[in-house]
């Protein structure tokens, strides 16, 4: 039984060993969707981004459409599509003096994000349960 103790203790131990190389670049890819992960963060961007979807035109939304679904100001509603734009999320289409906008995700930046959730989740799995101290 000692020898079991003492091989589960062994795994913990180089369970818990991070390379810190690889929390370093973690770090840098955290970093690098850091805009991406701002814009989906906001409760506003995500209510606004339900309801475009929920309108379902795939030809684009403009923003008295989203203001007439949403709790949000017309100002708000125009504020936020810029920022889901800046990073990536939706494109604006211009007919005239009306503005469409509609998803069509930067693929690098969906696929970078990915891959830094991806690569958390390996880190993570490789640890111990840490929620209680030993």
């Amino acid at each position: 039984m000692k020898n079991a103790k003492s091989h589960d203790a062994q795994d913990d131990e180089q369970r818990q060993h991070v390379d810190p190389l690889e929390i370093q670049q973690l770090a840098e890819e955290f970093a690098s969707c850091r805009k991406l992960l701002l814009a989906l963060g906001d409760e506003n961007r995500q209510h606004l981004i339900i309801e475009m979807i929920g309108i379902g035109k795939c030809s684009g939304v403009r923003v008295g459409e989203i203001t007439e679904r949403t709790h949000l100001s017309r100002p708000a509603v125009s504020h936020h599509p810029q920022i889901l734009k800046g990073a990536g999320l939706v494109k604006m289409r211009r007919e005239g003096t009306k503005n469409y906008y509609y998803f069509d995700a930067d693929a690098k930046a969906m696929n970078d994000l990915l891959h830094m959730l991806m690569h958390a989740k390996r880190i993570m799995e490789d640890q111990p349960d840490r929620s209680c101290a030993k």
